[in-house]
């Protein structure tokens, strides 16, 4: 592909008032550009991989804890993809995974291994905070439900913070997620049951 795309720039510059020499410069510094970069040294390489996350391994990790198994692994490619990517935060993602493939852990897993950085869950669904709380309960994780009473106020000190659809919708919440953003980073937020924002006429 690289050689096509020289031939057409060549193409291109015959029909320019260039002479044969500042053609030959031109195409020189592209194959130049096209070419793979040398290595400059081993110990760049070894540096430049040890700095580089290891999204899988940190997601592998994070799985384990959550199911309490040193030899926990993933109910399939997708759920360890798409976790993956959550981790990355490069982009927006939506998960559709069957009911018990383990759609709840993908949105846990950073709160466990992402230290001083915080995961907002917005619920629609009363059902799915009783879920949630009793699914956390059982992995152990520390989190916080904020429902907008006094007692109930988050301080970004739990890496997981579960705030229902209403609430999420309220001036209070918003004061209090900034509040918390100031200090902490919100990393993520995550939508569960999604498509209630585009079924439901209330949401």
């Amino acid at each position: 592909m690289c050689q096509d795309i020289l031939e057409m720039v060549a193409s291109k510059l015959s029909g320019l008032n260039l002479s044969q020499q500042e053609n030959m410069e031109e195409l020189n510094k592209l194959r130049l550009a096209s070419s793979p970069l040398p290595v400059l040294s081993s110990k760049v390489t070894e540096d430049e991989r040890f700095s580089a996350p290891d999204y899988s391994a940190q997601a592998l990790r994070g799985l384990r804890i959550a199911l309490g198994k040193a030899d926990a692994q993933w109910t399939s490619p997708q759920q360890e993809e798409a976790t993956v990517a959550v981790l990355k935060c490069k982009m927006d993602v939506c998960v559709y995974l069957r009911t018990g493939a383990g759609k709840t852990v993908i949105g846990v897993i950073p709160a466990l291994t992402e230290g001083g950085q915080i995961t907002v869950v917005i619920l629609p669904l009363k059902s799915l905070i009783s879920d949630y709380k009793r699914n956390l309960a059982c992995m152990k994780v520390r989190y916080k439900h904020y429902t907008g009473e006094e007692e109930c106020r988050v301080s970004g000190h739990h890496g997981l913070i579960l705030v229902s659809g209403d609430m999420a919708r309220t001036a209070g919440w918003c004061q209090t997620i900034g509040r918390i953003h100031d200090v902490h980073t919100v990393q993520r937020l995550v939508y569960d049951e999604g498509h209630f924002a585009l079924t439901s006429e209330d949401f």
